[in-house]
Parts: C-alpha cells; structure tokens; sequence
C-alpha cells in the first residue's frame, strides 16, 4: 500500500526539474513566434473558464454577456441621433469602435464556446486505471476534462506537447480577445480624464459598463494573454489613426460642426501636437494598457494555481500517504 501511494504521488507530481524546465518553457513562449503565429499549446482555455465546474455554466454565461453587449449597441446609434438629436456620424468616434469590437468578441467567444460544447458533448472523461502488482486489482482514477485545462504556471507538463495548432475561429477570437480589453480600458481612461463633459447613459455605458465587461472576461474566461498580442491593438490603434486623419482630411466635422472628432487631436488648429498625441496613443497608451491586461491575467493565474494546489489530488494521495506511514510506525512500536 505504502510503494502504491508513492508511485501514484510519482506519477501525478512531475520531478521539480521538470516543473523548472516548464517554468522557463512558459518564460519563453512570451517572446517566441508561436504568439505571434497565434499558436497555443491549449485549444480548450478558449471555450472554458477555470471557475465553473461545467462547461454549461460558461456557455450561460457567454450568451448573457452577448446578449447584453448586443442590446447595448442596437441602444447607442438610436440613442446618438433620436434621443440627442446629434448630427455628427455615430462611427466616427473610437468609443463607438471599440464597443462594436468589444460586442463582435463577445459574440465570436459564445460561437466558439458553442461549437466546442457541441463538439466534446459525447467525449467521456479519461480514466487512468493503476494496476497493482501483486493483486492485480485495478485502480480507476476518474478524471474531469475541466481540470485538465492548462491554468497556471504549474499546469500539467503534458500540455507543452499537446498539439499548438488553433482553429482559425480561435484565432479570431483571440485577437479579438486582446484588442477589445485593451481598447476598453483605454477609451474609459481618456474619455474621464480627457473628455468627460456631461455624463449621460450612453456615457455610462460605453465608458463604465464596456470595461466592467472587459474586466470581468478577462478574469472569468481562459483566454490567454501574451505580450506579443500586444500588436493586435496597436494595430486597431492605428488603423483609427489613418482613419482619423483622413476623416479631417476629407473636411469631415465632429460634435456640433467642430473640424476635429475629439477637440485634444485638432489638426485644424496645431497639426503637430495632434500628431504628437496621435502617435502617443497608438505606441505608447495603447502598449501600457496592453501590459495591464496581461498583468491582470498572470494574476488570474497566479490565484488559479493556487487554487488547484490547494484542492488537487495531491493533498488527497499526501494525507492518505502520511496516515498509512502513521499507522506503519504504530504497527512496529505495537
């Protein structure tokens, strides 16, 4: 019973050179050209969260955050032209973009949380059966898919060689993922430090609500965040920027028949520091709040990890193991 307990710890605790070696394998695909291929060595964290038991829970969730996000911008355009009465073209501004984008990654995550419910709907979950030698008799571990998910610095070892190709509505969802949190934590922070003026719903809702929204998935799903991502924001980043310069260009008018959309970025009145402040934004903003989004995942990790340690079978098998050796001494002293 005891060389039984100590090869089933053997098997489920990798040796710490392999845990370092995981470790350092982790460090470097932040900077490898696997991020920047969008190759992942878990399809499964896309369409899964590490906090709900089941996958049903999370496709719930996924469709009431796209059902919300969805209401919310049918609201915006009528709110825009009917109840303001505003005349200004509603797609000009990059809080309206980044809400449409926020809204098409909440519908592209439930689509694909979807197709993989539908897909893995009839797989059983894996056993791993110990057999004794000297009895013959047969251990069957069950095992949950949802634990088998790659969460954490101290995920299994055997995902490094899981396959690392990606559907390619993974990776749509994927950039979607990383370019609609950043950009909403961005144009909350510029529209309240920047641009308040009078707080209206709209206001609210595109300013407060989209990064609650933001925030929320990004703690709640298993969506990874790498800093290489960060050139997909900065990339919509700076496709607005074109966008905004030819839309000055072309003699397009903002609020109330203003030459700029946003009077800080007025080309009209200082072509130079517009420019200055255009190109802050997208190289510089738009970076940072990147690295806070990855910031916030690693700590989503982090407290993953250490929830597992603390409810994994591990502690189960180390009990069981210290009160067999307990008994083994009391035997001898008996």
């Amino acid at each position: 019973m005891y060389r039984d307990l100590v090869s089933r710890l053997s098997y489920i605790v990798p040796p710490e050179s392999q845990l370092s070696c995981f470790r350092m394998s982790s460090c470097r695909e932040e900077f490898s050209l696997d991020a920047l291929r969008l190759r992942y060595h878990d399809s499964s964290v896309f369409s899964r969260s590490p906090w709900f038991l089941g996958q049903v829970g999370f496709v719930v969730y996924r469709a009431l955050v796209a059902a919300l996000t969805l209401a919310i911008l049918v609201y915006l355009p009528v709110d825009h032209y009917r109840v303001l009465g505003r005349s200004d073209p509603w797609p000009i501004a990059l809080t309206n973009w980044s809400f449409t984008v926020l809204t098409a990654h909440m519908v592209v995550a439930l689509v694909v949380c979807v197709v993989e419910f539908v897909s893995r709907k009839g797989v059983r979950p894996t056993t791993v059966a110990n057999k004794s030698e000297n009895t013959g008799d047969t251990d069957t571990v069950q095992t949950d898919p949802m634990t088998e998910i790659g969460h954490g610095e101290d995920s299994d070892v055997e995902t490094i060689q899981d396959n690392c190709g990606l559907a390619w509505y993974h990776k749509v969802h994927w950039i979607l993922h990383n370019t609609s949190i950043t950009a909403a934590f961005f144009v909350t922070t510029l529209y309240w430090t920047l641009d308040s003026g009078t707080v209206l719903v709209s206001s609210i809702l595109e300013h407060v609500v989209n990064s609650i929204i933001a925030l929320l998935d990004l703690l709640v799903s298993g969506t990874p965040v790498t800093i290489l991502n960060v050139i997909y924001p900065v990339a919509y980043a700076a496709v607005y920027a074109v966008f905004y310069v030819n839309y000055w260009a072309a003699g397009g008018k903002g609020r109330d028949g203003s030459t700029a959309i946003y009077p800080v970025i007025d080309f009209g009145k200082d072509p130079g520091m517009a420019s200055g402040i255009l190109v802050g934004f997208v190289f510089v903003a738009v970076p940072a709040f990147h690295f806070l989004s990855y910031g916030l995942y690693r700590l989503r990790e982090l407290v993953v990890t250490k929830i597992k340690r603390r409810t994994s079978p591990v502690t189960t098998l180390s009990s069981e193991l210290e009160t067999t050796n307990s008994r083994d001494v009391h035997s001898q002293v008996a």
